[in-house]
């Protein structure tokens, strides 16, 4: 006995495999995603590691760390030396003799130094 939708099953079966698999695919890349960025967490922030947090606990702090890398202003110090205007490797000089020969500074950086805050 013949089916006269047969091409209507198949293609039901082929689409409803593809999600399938798609759905399969999109669950392991965000699972290795969470579970590389929690292990970055984890060794960035050392209270993480010391306290060995929980899984929730880890995401909390991933938040965290977040919101504080977006929603802190921002800091760019040049220094002359030797008549050449450089960056520092590291992002500051250790030396407190050296001044710098030009800060700029993001209005968010700006706010939070401001005394009515």
């Amino acid at each position: 006995q013949k089916r006269d939708d047969w091409w209507e099953v198949s293609i039901l079966t082929w689409f409803s495999t593809v999600i399938i698999f798609w759905a399969y695919f999109a669950g392991s890349v965000i699972y290795y995603e969470l579970q590389a960025c929690l292990y970055l967490i984890s060794e960035a922030n050392y209270k993480v590691k010391e306290r060995n947090m929980g899984f929730l606990a880890k995401v909390k702090s991933a938040i965290v760390f977040g919101m504080k890398t977006r929603l802190s202003g921002t800091k760019k110090e040049l220094y002359m030396v030797n008549g050449n205007v450089v960056l520092p490797e590291n992002g500051n000089y250790t030396d407190s003799n050296i001044e710098p020969y030009m800060v700029k500074r993001s209005l968010l950086s700006r706010m939070t130094s401001w005394k009515i805050l």
